[in-house]
């Protein structure tokens, strides 16, 4: 801090360039340096690093410690060759990003503007100090109405943009003492603090009314501000017998859940469950004042509008057009602002493409509920997706599995469709009656694109590739073939029309010798004056070979 200079109120952004590989602990024994890195600067006038030499590289764990200490936000621009593994870093370093770089560098400053906005545009908690024994759930409640579970980060965010995290903690174990718990969020200053005290018995437990009277006339004993009921009775007093009241006073259908699956019958009396987003009501508990359509993270859009059993309905006259409605009470307006209803003859009339201009009557598009419905129909039918583990405080619906979506007023005409994880294409509609809890309607037949097989593909590949080298080989035969027969034929042409020369070599000695001895007179008849000398053998030396004389 001493050395940089930064304040402590700025945003400390630091960019990593490179080309090459990094280093990471350990790395440095290849060298002979085995001192582990202390975490310090150890930098001189010059800023430069001292002590390449003397200590090993740093730890990945080393620079998450300092980064988030000193809320440093980490930039890696890194070429196309090292971009994978410097991304696997990113991944792992709390608000770190990274982008590519041009091989000459020009692009830098493309990339910091544009990680920049990245980092300004989310949010992320952290967890610092995280006890053992002690467990964390987070739910994020992004400024679009999305609801998040098990997820500590919002992202697409704009100025002005409000973002809420619920956080529940969970003991694991009985922890002695009181223990401290830091949330902050990535790159920000700001901390909230949490010291946790395990209770780990109740004191209450130790001294219960037996029988108490607050039971019921005696039906169980209260402990703990609760009654624990006697063998044959329910109820939070106690207060009913297990044969009397069934269910069926609690549907509101034959066929639907008891309590619409949003609460416990107890004595043909339906105790709606608590939800964290809101009241849930009703004789059947079908009702809420939270699942009304969202228009600019408001349910309902307006403030003069307000939810009731998943219909924002208008509570205040307004006037529009210089004329002014004396009754709205049946002006039902769903993520819309009352400027798109106008009066006609002391009466309210919807204008928007999302009404009837007479009924008032509400038509459901899919563009409004696809987003928010899609997971539910994930969770509670195909028991996948994000909600799956969630789904019965998050989905607030009836589900109908059919063979036929359904063609009536009550069900929005237009189908809406979404892919689930198997690439099929599921169709479902939704109906609302005010009578029973909102309907999904999903079709039981899926339209779904079967994956292309491995093993085919794999024969076909190598059946091609073999068809392929065996013409290639076939083709360069041809060539051979056609190539030699050219050259043989020119060949013969030319020896047929060869015109060879006779010539006597040079080196040739004929096997025979004559010589005409000078000195012998004999007579004419008898001419012995020629002596013939012949060699045996031509291959052998000449003062070797013997000498035969005729004459």
């Amino acid at each position: 801090q001493d050395k940089i200079g930064w304040r402590s109120e700025a945003m400390h952004l630091l960019v990593f360039v490179s080309d090459a590989d990094s280093h990471i602990a350990l790395d440095g024994r290849l060298a002979g340096v085995a001192v582990p890195n202390d975490g310090l600067c150890h930098l001189d006038e010059k800023n430069a690093y001292t002590h390449s030499t003397d200590m090993d590289y740093p730890s990945l764990g080393q620079l998450i410690e300092k980064l988030t200490d000193n809320n440093i936000q980490l930039i890696f621009a890194v070429t196309g060759k090292w971009l994978d593994q410097y991304a696997n870093y990113s991944s792992l370093i709390p608000g770190a990003t990274f982008g590519q770089l041009n091989k000459d560098s020009t692009n830098v400053q493309d990339l910091i503007i544009k990680a920049y906005k990245g980092l300004r545009s989310e949010v992320e908690l952290e967890v610092k100090e995280q006890l053992e024994g002690v467990k964390l759930y987070f739910t994020a409640l992004c400024h679009d109405g999305t609801v998040l579970p098990g997820q500590k980060k919002c992202t697409n965010l704009r100025e002005g943009d409000k973002v809420r995290f619920n956080v529940s903690v969970e003991l694991t174990s009985c922890l002695p003492g009181t223990h401290t718990l830091l949330l902050k969020p990535v790159g920000l200053r700001d901390v909230l603090q949490l010291e946790v005290t395990a209770r780990c018995g109740c004191q209450c437990e130790a001294a219960p009314e037996i029988a108490s009277p607050r039971c019921t006339a005696g039906n169980g004993d209260y402990t703990c501000g609760v009654c624990a009921c006697s063998p044959g009775r329910l109820g939070p007093r106690c207060e009913c017998a297990s044969g009397s009241g069934g269910d069926e006073e609690c549907r509101a259908e034959p066929e639907a859940p008891a309590c619409s699956g949003r609460g416990d019958c107890f004595c043909g009396t339906c105790q709606c469950h608590g939800s964290e987003f809101g009241r849930i009501y009703g004789q059947h508990c079908e009702c809420d004042n939270f699942s009304c359509a969202h228009h600019n993270s408001n349910i309902c859009a307006e403030n003069n509008k307000s939810c009731s059993c998943g219909d924002c309905l208008c509570v205040a006259a307004v006037s529009v057009s210089l004329c002014r409605c004396v009754s709205v009470s049946l002006c039902h307006c769903v993520a819309v602002s009352l400027s798109l209803c106008r009066c006609v003859a002391d009466s309210m009339v919807c204008v928007s493409s999302l009404y009837t201009s007479v009924t008032l009557k509400k038509v459901y598009t899919c563009g409004v509920f696809v987003h928010a419905t899609r997971d539910c129909v994930k969770c509670m039918h195909f028991e996948t997706g994000r909600l799956n583990e969630t789904c019965g405080q998050m989905c607030k619906y009836m589900l109908s599995v059919v063979t036929q979506l359904p063609d009536s007023e009550d069900v929005n005409p237009n189908v809406c469709t979404f892919s689930n994880e198997n690439n099929c294409s599921v169709q479902f509609m939704y109906s609302k009656d005010t009578a029973i809890h909102p309907t999904l309607y999903v079709l039981k037949e899926m339209d779904c694109h079967n994956p292309p097989s491995v093993m085919g593909i794999i024969v076909g590949v190598t059946v091609g590739v073999v068809i392929i080298g065996f013409i290639v080989l076939l083709l360069w035969k041809m060539m051979v073939t056609i190539h030699d027969r050219r050259e043989f034929a020119k060949f013969q042409e030319d020896r047929s029309h060869a015109r060879w020369g006779m010539s006597t070599n040079p080196l040739y000695r004929p096997t025979t010798s004559t010589f005409r001895n000078v000195s012998y007179r004999g007579t004419k008849s008898d001419d012995k004056s020629t002596v013939e000398i012949m060699r045996h053998d031509e291959t052998l030396d000449a003062n070797a070979v013997p000498w035969k004389i005729r004459g």
